[in-house]
């Protein structure tokens, strides 16, 4: 029981994997993006 519910969690996980690293792609860009904007405004 407990080994099934270890590789549905993996399962999930990866699943999750690919628009986690999306989100984490452009939230970094947005992040850049930001600053770069705030260091030529101020």
């Amino acid at each position: 029981m407990l080994e099934l519910n270890l590789e549905s969690q993996l399962f999930s996980w990866r699943s999750l994997k690919k628009p986690f690293w999306q989100a984490v792609r452009f939230g970094g860009m947005g992040v850049i993006i930001g600053w770069i904007l705030k260091s030529c405004a101020g």
